[in-house]
This record gives C-alpha cells, structure tokens and sequence, in this order.
C-alpha cells in the first residue's frame, strides 16, 4: 500500500507524519466513480495530480485509533478555509467504511494577491495549489463561526456524516429516499441526506447543478465554492 506522506514541524511539536488522503487541484482525476475505485483509490500520487488515497488505505491507517482530520480549503476568491475534526475513523470494507467524526473547529484565512508568495506554516497547506493557482502570501488562520460543520452536526442531516457508510454511485448507502446522493452531487462520500459539502464534487466549470459543485457550506445557506482542497490525517 502506496500513502503520500509528508513530516512537517509544528509550532509547538515535534515532526508529526501527516497523510494526504484526498487532493483536488489540478482537473486530472475524475471523482465521479464507482466502489471498486474508492475502495483501491485512484488518481496519480504525484506532485501535480489529484487523488483519493483509497478507503482501504484510509481504515488501515485510522484502525488503530482515532485520528485527527483536516480539510483545507482554497475558495475561488482565494480566502482559505478549513474544517478540522479531533476524531476521525473509518471501518473496513465488511462495514461499508463506516465513519466516525466528530469535534470540529472551523478556520479561515486569505490570500493577499498584492505580496510574494510565502507559504510552509505548521503542517498546512494547498502548497502546490496555491503556487498554480494564485500568487500571493498566506495570513494566519482565525476562529470564525462562519465555518459550517458538514460532517459531524448532529441537528442537521445534510451536515451529520457520523455513523454513515460510504457511498457511489453503485452502492446507495445514504438516506435520500429520492435516488443516490452520489448521482446528484457526481462524487463519492459518506453522504447522509445528501451533504452541505461536497469536496469530491466537480469543478465550477463542469458543475451540472449547485449541488454537484465543489463546495462546502460557509455561513447559514451560503456555500463557499472551492477551487482546491486536501484532506490530511495525522495520529
């Protein structure tokens, strides 16, 4: 089992080794697929490719405990969000990747197109991205409650992912009762009654609806579209 790794120095740790399980940047991978290709992954591990690591790959790396998870996020107005949760595990194939998530803070931060880039803060960031994709110099990231959680509100459906099995477009494991979220959002995931983030969605220029665009849910009914997102985990 091939994972994309990479050891950051922290501000206040020591090295940790973080996994990239998802990267979206580059338009060369299509996320639209079926359960045999989530379950192996798919994409190119390489600097300039976009991939999903595999959900085989993801149990076998959060088997032993619960992890940390982050997703971070380059809106295309270049401000940078991110979704972070304290636990994260998913199950094996026999129950249907199965996912534990909970304890979430949301950040937020921007690019100022007017400076020199100068990007390597922490563990975080679209590093490649942002190089392709903006010029500019990352600001620190402050606590905002603008940021929805999507993946763990237990008083929303379409923002409660805890305790969902994965699903494709040929395995409906969500709780739509009017088709498979997969279908309408043109993506895989652990969808409930379908999501209020869709970071395997398609990119703005292929989107065929709101719901199958690459977003995640702001502020109240606001989604936030992106241009670039990666998900990492780390003990």
């Amino acid at each position: 089992m091939f994972v994309y790794s990479m050891s950051y120095p922290s501000l206040n740790e020591p090295a940790l080794t973080i996994w990239v399980i998802q990267r979206r940047c580059f338009d060369n991978a299509d996320f639209y697929r079926r359960w045999s290709d989530y379950k192996a992954g798919f994409g190119n591990f390489k600097e300039k490719s976009d991939f999903w690591i595999g959900n085989d790959a993801i149990h076998m790396l959060t088997r032993n405990g619960y992890n940390h998870m982050r997703i971070e996020m380059l809106r295309t107005d270049n401000e940078l969000i991110e979704a972070e949760y304290k636990y994260f595990f998913v199950g094996d194939e026999h129950t249907e990747y199965n996912l534990t998530i909970n304890g979430f803070t949301g950040l937020y931060g921007n690019i100022s197109m007017q400076e020199n880039t100068k990007i390597f803060r922490h563990f975080f960031l679209l590093t490649v991205c942002l190089r392709r994709k903006c010029s500019g110099s990352y600001h620190d990231f402050k606590s905002q409650e603008i940021i929805v959680d999507c993946l763990s509100n237990k008083t929303n459906k379409r923002a409660n992912a805890d305790g969902m099995k994965f699903t494709t477009i040929d395995a409906d494991n969500d709780l739509w009762d009017y088709g498979i979220c997969a279908n309408i959002c043109k993506s895989g995931w652990w969808f409930n009654f379908c999501t209020c983030g869709n970071i395997n969605g398609l990119f703005g220029n292929e989107k065929t609806s709101i719901a199958s665009e690459m977003r995640w849910r702001c502020s109240g009914s606001q989604d936030c579209t992106l241009k670039a997102t990666r998900i990492l985990i780390r003990p």
